[in-house]
């Protein structure tokens, strides 16, 4: 095979099981090592190929770092609630205040199908218990939940 394409799709198939960055190291591994026209190629692009495997391991390590971060505080909010607030408890709920970095009384509406008056009264005793804080904004109220905001920010770099 021409350029070595099928060792690389070797390594693509063989590194399954691995986390992202041992993956992205393998790739490049296959790349640096088995595909002879990569070592053919000018500086310039063989520079910039390295740049973009290097950029796409830093990503998977970040990313890998946020889905650990994120499952972490779920279980952690899931044991918090369980505890706390036994009866308002549900997987639903937990998914929603995970979904995006805040909610709103119509999402927990349609998520849970409840009521607008069963949806208030969930999150404002969520906003109570320390779960998310209540901000309003015009007409609406805007539950955001801290804890995942920050996390989102310390993995960017601007917290």
């Amino acid at each position: 095979m021409r350029g070595g394409g099928g060792l690389v799709a070797l390594g693509v198939a063989c590194t399954g099981g691995l986390a992202a960055g041992e993956r992205a190291f393998l790739l490049f591994f296959f790349m640096i090592s088995f595909v002879p026209p990569f070592r053919y190629l000018s500086k310039l692009r063989r520079n910039w190929v390295v740049f973009m495997l290097d950029a796409v391991a830093e990503t998977s390590v970040t990313t890998n770092g946020l889905v650990i971060g994120i499952r972490d505080q779920m279980a952690a909010t899931k044991r918090r609630m369980r505890d706390e607030l036994p009866r308002l408890y549900s997987q639903d709920l937990l998914n929603n205040l995970f979904r995006h970095p805040y909610t709103r009384i119509e999402y927990v509406q349609n998520d849970l199908n409840v009521t607008r008056q069963t949806a208030a009264k969930y999150l404002d005793t969520l906003a109570e218990q320390g779960f998310v804080e209540k901000h309003r904004s015009g007409k609406s109220n805007y539950y955001i939940n801290v804890a995942l905001v920050r996390l989102f920010l310390d993995a960017s770099g601007k917290a």
